[in-house]
């Protein structure tokens, strides 16, 4: 039985009906409250893990703007035409999928009346169509027929009046004319630079390969004659480079400073691609041959010269651009 009066009896209904509105007033505000407070939790913490992102990448460098040019070797990719001599029509093919530059080599053939130089890398051309002797030893009639079953030879000539018609896909085409201690060498190396000098519309896309002081004096000479000034490249091969304690060679980088002047720029071996070595070429073009395979172009990745040579330029692009992605 209830012992409350009346008059009490009243006052506690209000009071329990005040303390029940009270409490859900205070559950709707805590409701809200909380609602409002996990919000602006989660947009601090999206703001704080961006910031965080951010300034991570830029103190660490690792989410790169840019990455290294691709050069293709010889105008072939090997992963889908194997190593076969160097043609017009895959050199376009390379230009329509976005390859520009390219790494080429230059010979002759061993008629003295033959004023035409062709591409192609002579070591491999050799043993490709069967030689008994170097390419320059052979007659280009014998060139010729060894050559037809794989596209023919491709003349110098007829591959700078193409990037010429192409000059906006063009970035960059480094030639070394091969064989610089055979008494003709000179005498070719003119013929190379006066056939550039017929393409004008090719400046500043030529570039020319030396390995010694000695050949970039002669280059500066033929260029002279002809009134041009091409780049030159200096190669570093990893062969004959010192060996440090480490039983690795290593570019010397007191040449390298020494010669600073000497050369436009600098095409290492990937094998002597490391720290030491961009510093002491600085802002000068880094021209780094052959990369392959995945290890190779890691490093490369990791040190980001300007350009990357490979005889897989497409597997090359691809691996980088995939990198680049994971990490931004």
């Amino acid at each position: 039985m209830d012992r409350t009066p009346p008059r009490n009896q009243s006052l506690m209904a209000r009071s329990v009906g005040l303390s029940f509105a009270a409490r859900r007033l205070a559950t709707l505000a805590a409701t809200r409250i909380g609602r409002w407070t996990s919000l602006l939790s989660i947009l601090a913490l999206l703001l704080f893990s961006g910031l965080s992102r951010y300034s991570g990448s830029s103190a660490s460098s690792t989410c790169r703007l840019s990455l290294s040019r691709v050069v293709s070797h010889r105008g072939v990719d090997e992963d889908e035409h194997g190593p076969v001599p160097s043609t017009l029509s895959q050199i376009e093919r390379l230009l329509d999928d976005g390859f520009g530059s390219f790494d080429l080599d230059v010979f002759w053939a061993a008629d003295t009346s033959v004023t035409s130089l062709f591409i192609g890398h002579p070591p491999s051309l050799r043993k490709q169509w069967h030689l008994d002797d170097e390419v320059h030893a052979t007659p280009l009639e014998t060139l010729q027929a060894k050559s037809q079953s794989q596209g023919g030879m491709l003349r110098l000539s007829d591959l700078l009046g193409m990037l010429a018609r192409r000059k906006a896909d063009v970035g960059q085409v480094s030639l070394e004319l091969k064989f610089p201690s055979h008494p003709a060498w000179r005498h070719k190396l003119g013929l190379l630079y006066a056939q550039l000098a017929a393409h004008k519309l090719l400046d500043g896309r030529i570039a020319g390969i030396v390995l010694t002081h000695d050949e970039a004096a002669t280059h500066r000479q033929a260029q002279q004659a002809v009134g041009l000034r091409v780049p030159l490249l200096c190669v570093l091969r990893d062969n004959d480079a010192p060996v440090g304690a480490d039983g690795q060679p290593h570019a010397n980088v007191s040449a390298l400073r020494r010669a600073d002047g000497t050369y436009d720029g600098w095409a290492p071996s990937v094998k002597l691609l490391e720290p030491s070595l961009k510093a002491a070429t600085g802002q000068r073009p880094l021209l780094v041959w052959t990369v392959d395979s995945e290890a190779h172009l890691r490093l490369a990745y990791l040190h980001n010269p300007h350009d990357i040579v490979s005889n897989r330029p497409r597997w090359a692009r691809r691996t980088l651009q995939k990198w680049q992605r994971e990490e931004c």
